[in-house]
């Protein structure tokens, strides 16, 4: 019995210890997937956020190029704005945002110049928004695309609210990009309402000094702008990134460092089973010049997704290798033989596991790049695996790169090689666990591509240094070539605002597109004084013999190549094989001679479409320009039509200055210089208008010549100007002259620097005779002779501006027609005179009895005519206040006349009532004639009921 159960205490205690192995090893292999699962999406997590982090800063590049139009232009019209908006949606640079603006700001004394100027511009209803007196104000002036969503934040005042206002001083202040606060966009209209968000840059007056936080806000005059709806935005940041939803994590964005509810900026929306699993959630943080961002990643169906085979299949081996050795032990009694053949069995099925972990995790991740090349390199062994959207980013296919490292540093560009290999040996000695960089790669064409490189440690040596690094390539060479542009632009665009000559800047432009394109040859041709040919070259890269061609001139018409052509036509003109045009005849020897086999010319136009050169790229090969071509050959040309119109005014300006100080010293037409409340300077027909010497004008502030009633709109007029908000102005004013007494003047002032100090060149013209005729004129043109109340044609214009506000405020009007009942009578018996002293009391008591806003006017006879405004929207209340104006004046016109003609003559009484027909109207109301028509039937119904009473129309 003993022995018996000798023989199955050694397989039982066998198969009992494979047991606890198995389940030991297969514990270890979930734990192992997990851990690959929870790396495998921290590093989803990652290319997430530095996805978000990439567009943000594209997005602020874009609004550093609006901020650059207006240093180069000094004010942007709104034609100039979407045009300059358009390209940027043309060229595909803004996925996802709301709209590009400008924010104009301004001072309270400024308010209702801005308001005027903006409606000036075809916005008669155009209003700050919202209404109220406050220190500062903003408004909404341009904003692209102007379509309906975006209209309603036209004119709104982002400076009045809370959360915008301090992101809009946090850009002023530092002069950097700056992100708002969580906030409702105005743009939303009740339905999709989605959080929203507004990135702002300040733009500061061209000259001034920023250096420090009051110079800034000194020389503030607004912000360019871009409003995001947080959903819309992050569908064109991360739209495509994932191609299967079920593996898709869930993504929200809070406004902080917290995930308070009230901060929540963006949701995925995507909702599964909660899962208690901390493997699954992750959180990154994003930190934008002072603002922060809160990004939540969660993944609750991803533990339900995990492929725990590889345990299961540990386990069920592990199960049956220890049945089997409890067999062979039982059978064969022999331990150290099936201990030797299970830890081989063990052996074979750990690494068989680890080779199909390792496959399946690479070819998942690879599946989840969507797009990006992966890598996967093995630091130990020298070997690195290149999937092959990797090796596609470089024009190879799959069989054309191999496994070594050399495969991928070697083609670095000399330039970048250094930096590459500083950040991924980190990595490698375990100073870091990941990099990033930008970098250029050499592609199978022989060219250079920017690539972002990330690289991630997923596992390492026991002394910590890595022994396998996962990376991705993305291609951000389309990035790259905006960024390098905007840079270009801006550098051009600041000499434009400097003093740099035009030939500097011509050459400039020539440089920057020839150095951001080393394939590219450029040339700008310049048009003669007579526009025959061109002739004048600039070219410092063309061959010598090619330059002395072009130095020869090059006429002006079609088929003469592309640049006579495109100057002659003034489009375009593309020759992709110059061996083929038929336009190259008497210039292709020369040209393929030395080595030119394409050219694309672009005619540099002026703001009236004049011709004033061309602007050329030439190849070495044939070529046909791609859409991207064509935007670079328009915008340098576009560069070079303002260099070229820039320095043209300044040379009209130089050679006008003596012309000019001629006329000035002999014009029949008074000129000064005001400057510091003082005059000057002014010309001999200055002194001999207002009749004092030079020492007595320049001895007193100019304020005391004028008037004393006129002085307060005579400084409201000189603020505007010397504050910057008009630069012209032309008025009318008296003035006190030393030998006619106060005389007429029409004066025109224009702003300009004298000395270094902002100053006023005003003209004086006398028009104190003109003046005079035509206050009479006005007087016989829109004034009765005898009651000196508005006549027929006055008001006419006054019915049509009250219909026009009746429109626009819907409230209502009335008018009143009147006629006297016993007026005949006292003409025949007394005479005219008479007639007309009652005639002229009626006018005075009508008057006292309306408002100051309201009209009365004389017809003829004995007819008088009272227009009433601003009765309110209420119709029924409009009646009743235009019924109490008409009781008013029916027992007004009929209390006692007492008239004397001449101071001879006996008193006069006479009782003489009216008959009033009155109508109400609005915006509805279309023709004066409709109202006039009711108005005068209403009356002859008063006549007819008895007199001395009123009529109501409706």
């Amino acid at each position: 019995m003993p022995q018996v159960l000798a023989r199955f205490v050694s397989p039982a205690l066998t198969l009992l210890g494979g047991l606890l192995l198995t389940i030991m090893a297969s514990v270890q292999v979930k734990t192992s997937v997990e851990e690959k699962a929870a790396a495998e999406f921290a590093l989803v997590s990652d290319r997430i956020t530095l996805k978000i982090e990439d567009r943000l800063a594209a997005y602020a590049s874009i609004l550093q190029g609006g901020k650059a139009l207006f240093a180069a232009t000094g004010e942007v019209s709104r034609a100039q704005w979407k045009d300059y908006v358009e390209t940027l949606h043309t060229e595909g640079f803004v996925p996802g945002v709301q709209g590009i603006g400008f924010t104009e700001f301004i001072r309270p004394d400024r308010l209702a110049a801005h308001t005027a100027r903006v409606r000036g511009e075809g916005f008669p209803d155009y209003e700050v928004r919202p209404s109220g007196e406050r220190a500062a104000y903003s408004a909404i002036v341009y904003l692209e695309p102007f379509d309906a969503r975006n209209q309603r934040a036209f004119g709104y005042d982002m400076y009045s609210e809370p959360v915008r206002q301090t992101a809009m001083a946090r850009a002023r202040d530092t002069g950097s990009p700056a992100l708002s606060g969580k906030v409702v966009l105005v743009q939303e209209t009740g339905e999709d309402v989605q959080s929203g968000t507004l990135m702002y840059i300040p733009v500061y007056r061209n000259g001034a000094s920023t250096e420090t936080v009051e110079e800034r806000r000194d020389a503030l005059l607004g912000w360019v702008y871009s409003p995001y709806r947080m959903n819309d935005l992050m569908a064109g940041m991360l739209g495509g990134w994932s191609v299967d939803e079920q593996k898709r994590p869930g993504l929200r964005i809070y406004d902080g460092e917290s995930m308070a509810a009230e901060q929540l900026l963006f949701d995925s929306g995507i909702r599964r089973t909660p899962d208690p699993s901390p493997l699954f959630h992750q959180q990154r943080q994003i930190g934008f010049n002072g603002t922060h961002w809160l990004l939540v990643f969660d993944h609750s169906q991803a533990a339900a997704e995990i492929d725990y085979f590889p345990a299961w299949l540990t386990l069920a081996g592990g199960v049956c290798i220890s049945a089997l050795l409890c067999g062979m032990l039982f059978l064969l009694q022999s331990r150290s033989r099936a201990l030797r053949e299970v830890e081989a069995l063990a052996g074979e099925l750990k690494d068989r596991e680890a080779l199909l972990r390792e496959s399946e995790f690479r070819w998942k991740f690879a599946i989840e790049g969507s797009g990006d090349g992966l890598f996967d390199w093995n630091v130990a062994e020298h070997r690195i695996f290149y999937s092959p959207t990797w090796k596609a980013l470089l024009g190879y296919g799959e069989g054309e790169i191999g496994d070594s490292e050399e495969e991928w540093l070697g083609r670095a560009h000399p330039d970048d090689l250094a930096t590459v290999q500083a950040k991924v040996q980190a990595c490698v000695d375990g100073k870091i666990d990941s990099y990033r960089v930008d970098l250029r790669m050499r592609c199978k064409d022989g060219g250079y591509k920017w690539l972002l490189g990330r690289g991630v440690v997923v596992s390492k040596s026991g002394d910590g240094r890595a022994e396998r690094i996962l990376g991705t390539i993305a291609d951000i060479d389309e990035r790259k070539s905006l960024e390098e542009f905007n840079a270009f632009r801006t550098r051009i665009l600041e000499m434009l605002a400097g003093d740099a000559e035009v030939d500097e800047i011509l050459l400039a432009i020539i440089a920057g597109i020839e150095r951001q394109c080393p394939h590219m040859l450029c040339s700008i041709l310049l048009m003669d004084e007579e526009g025959r040919q061109l002739g004048r070259v600039f070219a410092p890269n063309l061959p010598a013999d090619w330059n002395r061609l072009l130095g020869a001139g090059i006429p002006v018409a079609v088929g003469v190549g592309a640049c006579g052509t495109a100057a002659s036509t003034g489009e375009r003109v593309v020759t992709s094989d110059i061996a083929s045009d038929p336009h190259w005849e008497s210039f292709r020897a020369t040209a393929i001679g030395n080595g030119l086999r394409s050219c694309w010319s672009q005619p540099i136009v002026d703001a009236s479409g004049a011709v004033l050169g061309t602007f050329a790229i030439y190849q070495r090969e044939v070529h046909t320009p791609t859409a991207a071509d064509i935007t670079l050959i328009e915008q340098s040309a576009r560069l070079a039509s303002i260099a070229l119109e820039q320095n043209a005014a300044e040379t009209k300006l130089r050679e006008s200055e003596e012309r000019y100080r001629q006329l000035i010293e002999s014009s029949t037409e008074g000129i000064c210089v005001a400057e510091g409340g003082y005059l000057r300077y002014c010309n001999p027909a200055f002194l001999e208008l207002l009749g004092y010497s030079r020492e007595a004008l320049f001895a007193r502030p100019y304020i005391e010549f004028v008037l004393e009633a006129e002085r307060p709109a005579f400084r409201e007029f000189y603020g505007k100007q010397i504050s910057g908000d008009v630069s012209q102005l032309r008025f009318e004013i008296p003035l006190a002259t030393a030998h006619r007494g106060p005389r007429w003047f029409d004066i025109g002032s224009v702003r300009f620097d004298w000395q270094g100090k902002p100053a006023s060149l005003n003209f004086l013209t006398d028009i104190t005779e003109r003046k005079q005729s035509e206050e009479q004129i006005r007087q016989y043109a829109f004034y009765d002779a005898l009651t000196r109340l508005p006549n027929r044609r006055l008001l006419k214009d006054r019915l049509d501006t009250a219909l026009a506000t009746c429109r626009r405020s819907r409230e209502h009007g009335a008018l009143m027609l009147l006629d006297l009942d016993n007026f005949k009578p006292l003409n025949d018996q007394h005479g005219h005179a008479v007639g007309d002293l009652l005639l002229i009391e009626v006018a005075r008591r009508l008057s006292l009895c309306v408002r100051e806003v309201d009209t009365v006017a004389r017809l003829g006879g004995d007819e008088f005519v009272v227009l009433l405004t601003g009765l309110g929207e209420d119709r029924a209340a409009a009646n009743l206040n235009a019924q109490r104006v008409a009781e008013k004046i029916r027992a007004a016109l009929a209390q006692t006349y007492r008239l004397k003609p001449d101071a001879e003559a006996e008193v006069v009484e006479h009782h003489c009532s009216s008959s009033i027909g009155l109508t109400l109207f609005d915006g509805a109301d279309a023709e004066q004639k409709e109202i006039v028509r009711r108005a005068d039937e209403a009356m002859y119904r008063a006549k007819e009921g008895g007199r001395n009473r009123i009529s109501f129309a409706d």
